[in-house]
């Protein structure tokens, strides 16, 4: 095979073996400031996370030309290709693992500490993909803080490729017998359909559940084996030429695709799916077009020294940024300044030098290792078995915090008594506050959702109709229906306390993300929109079919509609929910509306985790936490006797303030949730309103 750059026509993507091309290099530079430049900025650089996609054609691209070189024809070939995997990858993984375990314990607040140890374990063992993919669908753990190691997850794939690639090139290779024209046609061909199953199933993944799509290992196996493909159409036809002119426009065509995925693609793009086959072409076109040297070509400044120095320590940039970033955030308060992020970029290309040579190289080169394969899987057991072990230690930590705060709830309750919880607000003379004590705490605030979550109450994203009975549930006085997303399902606590004294049957309807509405809630898939409508619909009829003496309903809204701009949402959605209350009231079913609660948009737990000293600080405006209510709106666009609507947000802020504690309870539990504890403590609050809706 002849030497790349040897003469103005070589042959497309040619790689000799043990040949370093400078613009794969390059490309590998390219892809890890996009993603670096993409975590630092991402309302700027909104498709930057496209540079994952083009390390995997690269990964692809040169993990099949060596395999193709020297197809495995036993399993000690396939031992000795994982072998070289686990010298090039597992030394600086494990490292980065291992210092971010130790870093996060220090510096992260208690409540991410537990969930640090999970994501260093999925990490280590190279499952970290699919961990996010469960998270991705858990409406709960999906809004749970970014982890320092969730860039982990493309390792994962690709480990998870490098496990089954071996075997399918040996048997494409014994399939293809001795012929030399059909070596080469039977491993591209079915490398070709390989890629095209895998592409179905990515585009169909995606625009069904595309949040667990975008992490899972079946929809981004095609992507590298794109790179593949490219591999193995060059050994096909080797002898295919073209001219400097043509390789540097076929270039240039791929990185232009890779800057429009780039400038177009965002936080909505469904992803990957059909959109990734725009940056995953424009590596493979840029890989196919070769090392041409004419100034005209992209390689004149890939091959320049700073690219290839990034391009060599690509790798370890991608596993220092990410940590570095959190991390970073976390002890900055929240936000970076420009210098901080210039420091961070800094810190990640020092640390990734520092780590190639005194780490990678020598691993991945030293003859210690390279001439004896059995001791390569003893020291890679050796070291996962510690990382297992280590990541364990965040888990021990938080366990023993858990225990420290449980033992000081009764103490927290004793000193609140009288003015716990909404009783601070409501009572006068009662202090908002005292102390930093606080129930549940910090840690302890992912136990205190309502019962309707663990009992799995809330519909998923099938949006099939479920429900859960609460309270009295034989011979009830009175029957309610608790109807809405997951701001209806916070007021249950309140209801339960209340039911037992009034003979009431609570009955739930809700569901994740969606409310009862004539408009269309813009979700991420049409399954999605035509689902949350049309569960709507069923509830709304389910409901006034004479079998409640009350629907009692409270919505957040958070999503925009489809097909009205943002700005405009807010009319369009009254209108949705006056459809529905106006539906009630025509059918003879009171409704009781209760005004969304104050939202704060952070992670408040987190945040008083952080601010121990200062948990003040994690409060806000009340202008900012409570925005207007569309149900509100709606409410009085309908002005029927029968549709009641009670506002308590008198009890989560002051005139001015919103308060992340309030009477010694932590108020919210998440972002956007008050939690079952607080909710207990607002029931003698609603108790006049709920008597009054039932005619009590």
């Amino acid at each position: 095979m002849r030497p790349l750059g040897s003469g103005p026509r070589d042959a497309l993507a040619e790689l000799p073996a043990n040949e370093v091309r400078t613009d794969i290099q390059g490309l590998r530079a390219i892809a890890v400031l996009l993603v670096l430049a993409f975590h630092l900025w991402p309302d700027r650089l909104g498709g930057g996370f496209v540079g994952v996609d083009v390390f995997f054609a690269i990964s692809g691209f040169l993990i099949t030309g060596h395999l193709l070189r020297a197809p495995p024809r036993r399993f000690g070939d396939v031992a000795q290709f994982w072998g070289r995997r686990l010298r090039r990858l597992l030394p600086a993984s494990l490292l980065v693992v291992a210092v971010t375990v130790v870093a996060g314990c220090i510096m992260l607040p208690a409540t991410r500490v537990a969930a640090l140890g999970g994501d260093a374990l999925a990490s280590t063992l190279y499952v970290e993909n699919w961990r996010l993919a469960a998270s991705a669908v858990d409406y709960l753990a999906s809004r749970a803080a970014v982890s320092p190691l969730q860039h982990y997850w493309s390792l994962g794939v690709e480990e998870q490729f490098y496990l089954v690639w071996p075997f399918l090139v040996g048997l494409l290779a014994w399939a293809a017998g001795r012929g030399a024209r059909r070596r080469a046609l039977v491993p591209a061909i079915g490398i070709g359909a390989f890629v095209a199953a895998s592409l179905l199933i990515s585009i169909v993944w995606t625009s069904v559940e595309p949040a667990s799509a975008y992490f899972v290992t079946p929809t981004r196996l095609w992507e590298l084996g794109a790179g593949g493909l490219v591999a193995a159409v060059a050994i096909l036809r080797p002898r295919w030429r073209a001219s400097a002119a043509i390789r540097a426009a076929v270039a240039w065509l791929g990185i232009a695709l890779i800057a429009a995925s780039v400038l177009l693609f965002g936080g909505t793009t469904p992803f990957p799916g059909s959109l990734a086959a725009i940056p995953v072409a424009g590596a493979c076109l840029l890989i196919a077009a070769g090392s041409s040297q004419g100034w005209f070509s992209p390689n004149a400044i890939l091959r320049l020294r700073p690219v290839q120095l990034i391009g060599d320590a690509s790798y370890a940039i991608y596993l220092w940024h990410f940590p570095i970033i959190v991390l970073a955030t976390y002890a900055a308060g929240g936000q970076l300044t420009v210098m901080q992020k210039a420091a961070i970029v800094v810190a990640c290309l020092v640390l990734a030098q520092l780590t190639r040579v005194f780490v990678e190289d020598p691993v991945r080169t030293g003859r210690w290792l390279r001439l004896r394969l059995p001791r390569t899987y003893v020291l890679a057991g050796v070291a996962t078995v510690l990382l297992v072990a280590l990541s364990f230690v965040p888990t021990l930590q938080a366990q023993a915090q858990n225990a420290r705060d449980a033992a000081l709830r009764e103490q927290v309750v004793a000193a609140n008594a009288g003015c716990f919880g909404a009783e601070a607000l409501a009572v006068a003379g009662c202090a908002v506050t005292t102390g930093s004590a606080m129930t549940p705490a910090p840690t302890q605030a992912g136990e205190d959702y309502a019962d309707a979550y663990a009992d799995g109450c809330l519909a998923d994203k099938r949006f099939s109709v479920v429900t859960c009975e609460y309270g009295t549930t034989k011979d009830p006085s009175y029957r309610v229906a608790l109807v809405g997303n997951s701001h209806a399902a916070q007021w249950l606590p309140a209801l339960q306390e209340l039911a037992g004294q009034r003979g009431i049957s609570i009955t739930t309807f809700l569901a994740v993300g969606c409310m009862p509405t004539s408009a269309r809630i813009a979700l991420d898939t049409q399954a999605g929109i035509d689902g949350c409508h049309d569960w709507g619909q069923k509830v709304v009829e389910e409901t006034n079919a004479g079998s409640f003496d009350l629907v009692v309903t409270s919505i957040g809204s958070v999503f925009d509609l489809v097909g009205v701009p943002h700005a405009d949402s807010y009319e369009a959605e009254v209108a949705g929910y006056a459809s529905v209350l106006s539906a009630w009231a025509a059918a003879g079913t009171p409704v009781l509306v209760i005004r969304d609660t104050p939202i704060p948009g952070f992670d408040v737990p987190d945040c008083v985790a952080a601010h121990a000293s200062a948990t003040a600080s994690c409060g806000g405006a009340r202008s900012d936490w409570a925005p207007p209510d569309p149900m509100v709106g709606a409410v009085a666009e309908v002005a029927d006797p029968d549709v009641r609507l009670v506002d308590l947000n008198y009890l989560f802020c002051s005139p001015d303030e919103c308060f992340p504690i309030i009477g010694g309870v932590l108020v919210y539990i998440d972002s956007l949730h008050f939690g079952a504890t607080f909710s207990r403590s607002i029931a003698p609050y609603l108790a006049p309103e709920l008597d009054a809706a039932l005619g009590r």
